[in-house]
């Protein structure tokens, strides 16, 4: 009962009041998970070639690796993806202002920070907005639910940080 009044009420609520999605991503991310395999295709390729045209429009870094958006729309964009260097923990570092796309940039302030634990000797960051840290909680919290898990279970989290921004 107390997993349903969670999914129905609370986190509805919540999403309305925070104006964030993570219900509605969550039931997204359920949704996704009954495609077939043709249909997960297609929306990689779908989800993909739109990231690409977005980057190649509106992030100053990708812009000088990218051809123009027009040619992406019609190109293969796993093809179009190897031709971009792989990112390391130093490339963020050294161009981490570059790596935020324009709509982002006068409100950078707004973006979420998530750190790696640095246990590889070099502790590395990336920024993302509220929406797509809320699509993240709610992509792990379905991948929880396939091992059994619900909103409003008990749950054990160990980590290296206690700092939790969701």
């Amino acid at each position: 009962m107390i997993n349903w009044i969670l999914e129905n009420v609370l986190f509805p609520s919540g999403d309305a009041m925070m104006q964030t999605s993570f219900i509605k991503e969550l039931k997204h991310w359920r949704e996704v998970s009954k495609y077939s395999k043709q249909d997960i295709a297609a929306l990689q390729q779908k989800n993909l070639s739109e990231l690409l045209v977005y980057l190649a429009a509106h992030n100053r870094y990708y812009k000088g690796f990218l051809p123009p958006a027009e040619l992406i729309q019609s190109a293969d964009p796993v093809e179009v993806l190897k031709t971009l260097p792989i990112l390391t923990k130093e490339i963020i570092r050294n161009n981490n202002t570059a790596l935020i796309s324009d709509s982002f940039v006068k409100n950078s302030h707004k973006l979420i920070q998530e750190k790696s634990s640095g246990s590889s000797g070099i502790q590395g960051s990336v920024l993302m907005s509220r929406k797509e840290a809320y699509n993240v909680s709610a992509a792990q919290t379905h991948l929880w639910e396939w091992a059994g898990f619900r909103l409003g279970n008990e749950l054990l989290q160990l980590g290296m940080t206690t700092s939790r921004v969701y």
